[in-house]
Formats: C-alpha cells, structure tokens, sequence
C-alpha cells in the first residue's frame, strides 16, 4: 500500500512487546523503510529489531529518552551518523494513564506535559539535523 523505500522512519516509543509503536515499527519496515526502533526500554529495542529482521526487514534499535536533551541529541548524531538522514518521525512515545470522572485539570496539564511538551526537544534536533529538508513527523493528541 505505501512504499517508504529507502527513508529512515524513527518510531518512538516502540520497544514495547503488545504497544502501538510496535506496531507502526512492522508496518513501516513490510513498507520498505530503514526503521529506528526509539525507546528507553533496551530490552524492549532488541526485541522488536529482531522480530523486524527476522521477517527479513530493516532495522536498527537505539536506546532514547526524549525528555532528555542529551539523550535526544546523541541519539540524532548517531542515527545521522549511521543512516545519513531522517525522513519521518512516529512521536509515539508516552506513559498510558487511565483517564476517569475525578481526573481534574492539574493532573491533565501534568500528563499533557510528559505526553507532548517534552517531544519538542526531540524535534528541534532532527529537524536541525535535516538542512532545510522536510520531515514527515506524526504525533497522536490523545
């Protein structure tokens, strides 16, 4: 259905064994891309890297963590180091919270923080990265 041939797809938050970001990781490598597998959990990466390749896919697995300036900016020299470029971002990663009637707007503002303020270090440095060229970056709002 999309051919993503030759691009670099970063996808955040895929180190999890039954999360989304998994799933957009498999979806993006069957499509043809070079997927960077983003997360903070190691074990996660390497498990989700080998399923990729195993299926006779590329990927390559980096631990991140995007509330980290330091971590973010390593890992963007190391991805531009290795791959050359970033074509498309996936901002998947985040921390599930249950959402219910007594959930007050502090607590909202706090988890909208952590969910999608703290991408925007990650985003300033690959888009400083790409010179001038476009990103594709997508982010769930939920």
């Amino acid at each position: 259905m999309f051919d993503f041939k030759d691009q670099v797809v970063i996808v955040t938050g895929s180190g999890s064994k039954r999360g989304i970001g998994r799933g957009i990781a498999n979806m993006f490598a069957e499509a043809g891309a070079q997927v960077i597998i983003a997360d903070m959990n190691e074990q996660g990466c390497k498990y989700t890297v080998a399923e990729i390749q195993a299926a006779g896919y590329k990927a390559d697995g980096f631990v991140l963590n995007i509330a980290d300036e330091d971590s973010v900016n390593a890992f963007v020299k190391n991805v531009k180091d290795k791959y050359g470029k970033i074509d498309v971002l996936v901002n998947n990663a985040g921390i599930t919270q249950r959402v219910t009637s007594r959930y007050d707007a502090c607590r909202y503002e706090a988890r909208f923080q952590r969910q999608h303020v703290r991408h925007f270090p990650y985003h300033q440095s690959c888009c400083r990265s790409h010179e001038g060229k476009k990103i594709w970056s997508y982010r769930q709002l939920v």
